[in-house]
């Protein structure tokens, strides 16, 4: 007599084993992409060119990594040019044009008046690059 061996168990157990991996899987790319986790962008510059991360809302200029926030009446004061924390920024940038560029995380509260954020940097002949990010997801920088 032969013996018998059924795999109806073996197959339960494995069918169980890889539902939790998925399940587990599943949660772990909820968790990455739902509200309220944070977005955190490696901006890598040229060997020659080191990013600087701001992020424009339409109300205010946020610096980071340091998160120092400067209201926009503040910041566009005498073109740019003034004593603001975004002044002494784009100042520094202008000055070395060839190590420094802007990065700008723009929300789409942001959007209508982008132009005129664009256009005063530009002005300074500064190079910058932007990027869409959501409205309520947290920015973190590292």
């Amino acid at each position: 007599m032969q013996p018998k061996f059924d795999l109806f168990p073996f197959l339960g157990i494995l069918a169980c084993i890889l539902g939790s991996l998925v399940m587990i899987v599943m949660s772990m790319t909820a968790l990455s992409i739902g509200p309220g986790a944070a977005e955190v962008w490696m901006i890598e510059g040229t060997t020659d060119q080191v990013p600087v991360l701001i992020e424009w809302d339409g109300i205010s200029v946020t610096i980071h990594p340091g998160k120092v926030r400067v209201p926009w009446g503040a910041a566009v004061e005498n073109e740019g040019r003034n004593a603001s924390p975004f002044g002494k920024l784009l100042s520094d940038i202008a000055a070395e044009k060839d190590k420094r560029y802007l990065f700008i995380a723009v929300r789409p509260s942001g959007f209508g008046n982008f132009a005129d954020l664009r256009e005063l940097i530009h002005k300074r002949g500064i190079i910058m690059g932007y990027e869409p990010i959501d409205q309520a997801r947290p920015l973190g920088v590292e």
